[in-house]
């Protein structure tokens, strides 16, 4: 598959990616998030959370801009096992230029493809963030 790149990815996003897969979250989620550099053409760390609440990422997920969210959390299965998936949302609120929504849009498939991350869920409001929302996503539920 051959994927047009206009952005580069900063090394150090890669290395916490790989870092970030392999973590095991606490009772709360870990969330990294990325965002692009518009004059640098440069997809580049925002901020690592740890630990903490969705309610609480919301806060710190931006109103009107694009973002690059890698997620895991701690989901217990019915019977008792534990997993811990890692998520790849794309996150464009309604409302964001046209041309930011772009720039992220045409890099997603070069940054997915890059930090080997599978299924892409699209949020397009930040309050939809919920547990319930992605266990329904995943098939979890």
């Amino acid at each position: 598959m051959s994927v047009s790149v206009t952005c580069s990815i900063d090394e150090s996003v890669l290395k916490n990616v790989r870092k970030f897969r392999f973590a095991k979250t606490l009772e709360n989620p870990s969330a990294y998030l990325i965002k692009i550099d518009r004059k640098k053409f440069l997809i580049e760390e925002d901020e690592l959370f740890e630990n903490i609440p969705l309610e609480d990422l919301i806060e710190e997920i931006p109103d009107d801009s694009p973002r690059y969210i890698v997620l895991s959390f701690k989901f217990e299965h019915l019977d008792g096992r534990l997993s811990y998936p890692l998520i790849f949302i794309y996150y464009t609120p309604v409302g964001c230029s046209t041309e930011l929504s772009m720039l992220y849009a045409s890099n997603q498939p070069y940054f997915q493809q890059k930090t080997d991350l599978g299924k892409v869920l699209e949020l397009r409001d930040k309050e939809d963030l919920t547990l319930e929302w992605l266990k329904e996503a995943l098939n979890l539920a």
